[in-house]
């Protein structure tokens, strides 16, 4: 699946950007396409192919982070989580992290990439999901990271990682809802595990989304 995959993320790069093939397979036996979107001069090519890598990193960010359909949306339950996320993380071949981050009725505030890595990890650092989740005023977050080899099993550090971010979010008032675990077109709800300490409800109450009108 794995192979099938990569073949399909060359497939696309060489479609959109023009550059012929032969150019893509030598320079993809070295890289991965997210890392040459990430960062176009490993290409090696014309200042024009270049400027095209560029333009597609772009557009992949803008799509990822700016989506409107999600803006003010209310994320009721595992099901709503994991449409997000899969949205915007199937497909990826390196880690990453993201965040919801959401009001008393959760609804979404917005969308944040937390932390981009290799195929192996990608950084969650507590104090800077926090500092972000503070910015923006959330009052819930949820988080989520993707497994490129499509297995959304949580590993044990993620299980460690999730109660780590439980208490730091705690300490600062902060509801942590869930942590999914996106793998290929599937994912796992840390929630739903019972990995989270205290089973942080998706659905608001009518008494607590009564204090969140304005």
């Amino acid at each position: 699946m794995l192979g099938e995959e990569k073949n399909r993320l060359e497939y696309l790069f060489q479609s959109v950007t023009g550059i012929n093939k032969e150019k893509c397979n030598r320079v993809f036996e070295k890289y991965t396409v997210g890392e040459v979107v990430e960062n176009p001069l490993l290409f090696e090519g014309t200042a024009l192919q270049t400027r095209k890598i560029e333009l597609l990193g772009e557009l992949q960010t803008s799509i990822k982070t700016k989506d409107p359909f999600w803006s003010r949306k209310q994320i009721c339950g595992p099901k709503d989580a994991s449409d997000y996320f899969e949205s915007k993380m199937t497909g990826l071949d390196h880690e990453e992290v993201h965040m919801l981050l959401l009001d008393t009725r959760h609804r979404v505030i917005k969308a944040e990439v937390m932390a981009k890595g290799g195929l192996a990890s990608a950084g969650m650092y507590p104090r800077e999901l926090a500092r972000t989740a503070l910015k923006y005023n959330a009052s819930a977050v949820i988080i989520a990271h993707n497994h490129p080899s499509g297995d959304s099993k949580p590993s044990q550090d993620d299980i460690a990682s999730t109660k780590a971010l439980q208490k730091s979010f705690d300490m600062i008032g902060i509801e942590l809802v869930d942590h999914l675990v996106v793998g290929g077109n599937n994912s796992t709800s840390l929630k739903e595990l019972g990995v989270l300490e205290r089973k942080e409800e998706y659905l608001v109450s009518a008494k607590t989304a009564s204090r969140g009108r304005h």
